[in-house]
């Protein structure tokens, strides 16, 4: 059982809102999702497939020499089986080949299992943005330089 990482395309959307729907609170909608694959330019989005099955996916902007981690996200089904390991490594070596010097992201204060994720890849957390998300939540704004 190899998994595969590609680049997503629409065919993927179905799958791909369902695992958005089950991971996040405020889950992207069908028409984000559709700009972010066919009309944003800055935007890299990845799926981690198993036997032809979507996983898990990851969206990237990049930017002049930085690149901002939107998303990532396995199927509960899949996760702690290293499939965000193996899209976290695609796409670190992906911003090392764009050259990218940074990688940013954010996470909600509360989620210690994906925060915990981004310290073991190699993020550190550079600022404390509080009511960040619309429900109030506060989020660590994390940053990993690419090393050359």
């Amino acid at each position: 059982m190899n998994p595969e990482i590609r680049e997503m395309t629409n065919n993927d959307l179905d799958r791909v809102l369902e695992i958005e729907n089950l991971c996040f609170l405020e889950p992207y909608k069908k028409e984000s999702i559709l700009y972010e694959l066919n009309d944003n330019k800055y935007c890299k989005s990845y799926v981690i497939c198993l036997n032809g099955l979507v996983v898990g996916f990851a969206f990237l902007y990049c930017l002049f020499d930085q690149a901002s981690l939107v998303q990532i996200a396995t199927h509960p089904d899949y996760q702690k089986q290293g499939m965000a390991t193996l899209l976290m490594n695609e796409i670190l070596d992906d911003c090392y080949a764009q050259k990218m010097s940074i990688i940013t992201l954010e996470v909600r204060e509360n989620n210690a299992i994906a925060h915990d994720f981004y310290l073991k890849s190699g993020f550190k957390d550079a600022v404390f943005k509080e009511r960040y998300y619309t429900n109030g939540d506060n989020a660590f704004y994390m940053t990993r330089e690419i090393e050359r």
